[in-house]
């Protein structure tokens, strides 16, 4: 684990619900940014950094794209990964020759693994390969609008997925949508979209307003209690996750009061601007896990560098504020009692703490490059990460399960 660097992308339906995440690996001995090559000692080194971290702790019941050398799609190295779990990605540098091709298609039919072609671009020589594809992957930032079209036209006969990727902005989402596309990976969701001439939704400036109080650096016990207590749903969901096992308190909780002075209050109001932050219905799911994750690896990045301060989770948590409200993040900022120093981390990445975000951003984005240009150690932010994911697993089974179905249960 000491030798790579990992990140994963989401890739979303067309109901922008997560159906896979790619994975992206880097060679990160002496805080290079490299790309992995087809060196076979390498390629290894992902495997076992996989088997070892766990697949399921990465990505959950979600697929994973897992980008393979010339000798693993060969046969030459053996792939040790469950097959219900992973999708073989081709690069487009990889040699197109019958060798291949044979070897693809041994994976693809007898060992039942799905494949997926990446960067494609249509050619006649590559119909076989076409034919094996479960995936076929364009890269529409390369790409005109046009070509990005006649791709579509050339690949729809074959039956195959069409996942578009780079998708950076919401009028390149909109159109592959248009044009058929399966799926999409690209961060698109995690910019605002701005619609000129319409007012902000009710809903989302009470949420602004609840955020506000939070924020408050005068917010007292009684308040915080009053805020909770006269939410049904947010009572329900603090005592349910105050009670869980993970926190070992030794004594069921039953009222906000005492939950707030068990766990104390700036945990209990981190918990409450989370639950918050997760009441935009219209919004992808995976903006508030992206969220979650950013918000503690900036806090675990912070304790491990020793410049930790009690704003470093918040500016992680608060950073898609503008995605998840559609508003630009300086008028969002001026309405919350933030300190000048999180108001410039937020809207222009100045200071310790923009440095910190920029440098997690990055890294989350498998921009490695960028990720170590600020000095933090790149072992620092890969244990980051891995714990900030299991973190968000739990929170997001606990803190967010929806109040009826665990009722249920």
């Amino acid at each position: 684990m000491e030798n790579i660097s990992l990140a994963r992308q989401p890739i979303y339906d067309r109901g922008l619900s997560v159906f896979a995440y790619e994975l992206l690996f880097r060679n990160s001995e002496d805080n290079r940014a490299d790309f992995i090559n087809g060196d076979d000692a390498t390629s290894q080194v992902i495997l076992s950094a996989l088997i070892e971290v766990g697949l399921d702790e990465l990505v959950g019941d979600k697929m994973a794209f897992i980008n393979v050398t010339r000798k693993f799609l060969l046969g030459e190295l053996p792939f040790p990964l469950d097959k219900k779990k992973v999708t073989l990605e081709v690069l487009e540098d990889i040699i197109y020759d019958n060798e291949l091709i044979e070897g693809v298609r041994a994976l693809r039919q007898d060992e039942g693994y799905p494949i997926a072609l990446d960067d494609f671009i249509f050619e006649d020589a590559k119909i076989d390969l076409i034919n094996l594809a479960d995936y076929i992957k364009i890269d529409v930032m390369e790409l005109s609008p046009q070509q990005v079209e006649e791709q579509v036209r050339l690949l729809k006969p074959y039956g195959v997925k069409l996942i578009a990727e780079k998708v950076e902005t919401q009028a390149s989402y909109d159109h592959c949508k248009a044009l058929g596309f399966d799926y999409f990976q690209g961060y698109f969701f995690c910019k605002p979209k701005i619609i000129t001439g319409q007012r902000t939704p009710s809903s989302r400036m009470a949420v602004l307003h609840l955020l506000s109080e939070l924020q408050d650096p005068n917010l007292t016990l009684q308040k915080l209690d009053e805020i909770i207590t006269h939410d049904v749903s947010l009572s329900y969901r603090i005592l349910r996750y105050t009670n869980s096992a993970q926190f070992g308190l030794g004594q069921k909780i039953d009222s906000i009061q005492q939950a707030i002075a068990l766990v104390g209050v700036k945990t209990v109001k981190a918990w409450v601007t989370i639950i918050s932050l997760t009441r935009f219905d219209d919004k992808p799911y995976e903006l508030m896990v992206t969220s979650l994750v950013r918000a503690k690896m900036c806090e675990l990045v912070a304790q491990a560098s020793e410049t930790s301060s009690d704003s470093d989770f918040i500016v992680g948590l608060f950073s898609l504020l503008d995605a998840l409200i559609d508003k630009p993040m300086t008028e969002i900022v001026a309405k919350l009692p933030l300190s000048e120093k999180v108001n410039l981390a937020l809207t222009e990445r100045q200071g310790p703490l923009g440095a910190l975000l920029t440098s997690v951003e990055a890294f989350q984005k498998g921009d490695w490059e960028a990720a170590a240009s600020f000095g933090i150690q790149s072992t620092i932010l890969q244990h980051a990460f891995f714990e900030s994911i299991h973190w968000a697993n739990e929170v997001t089974q606990q803190l967010l399960a929806n109040p009826g179905s665990a009722a249920a249960n």
